[in-house]
């Protein structure tokens, strides 16, 4: 549920499931290892996806270019470091400087009249839109 809010400006999808696990009384590096883990199946779902659409395209021998390899290397070490020294970092420090970030963030997509698509207010509104 807290990663719907995520169609929020100024909400991310791991803000919101972190916020949403410190609410249900968790310490900052649980429940930002439960947001890691819950976006696992979306970046799976998008792996295949695009595995699929590579497959369409120029079948899979393309997959083994050193290009190909070398990009999903770098990716997957850059990610693993990264989320090592951000669970650190809660281990010994707070939430603030990203909230801080993302209100801004928020205040300054409202100001500068940012409307979420269409298709993401009719999701929201009780009554069906006609269109």
């Amino acid at each position: 549920m807290a990663q719907a809010l995520a169609v929020v400006p100024g909400a991310s999808r791991s803000g919101t499931t972190i916020a949403a696990g410190l609410f249900r009384n968790l310490d900052r590096e649980s429940a930002a290892r439960f947001s890691f883990l819950l976006s696992t199946p979306a970046i799976a779902a998008a792996a295949g996806k695009a595995l699929h659409e590579i497959h369409k395209q120029n079948g899979l021998h393309s997959l083994l270019s050193t290009q190909f390899v070398v990009g999903v290397s770098v990716s997957a070490l850059t990610g693993m470091v990264v989320i090592a020294w951000f669970l650190h970092y809660l281990h010994r420090s707070t939430l603030r400087p990203f909230i801080y970030y993302r209100i801004v963030f928020w205040h300054n997509s409202a100001c500068s009249g940012f409307h979420p698509p269409a298709s993401v207010m009719k999701l929201l509104s009780p009554t069906p839109h006609k269109g």
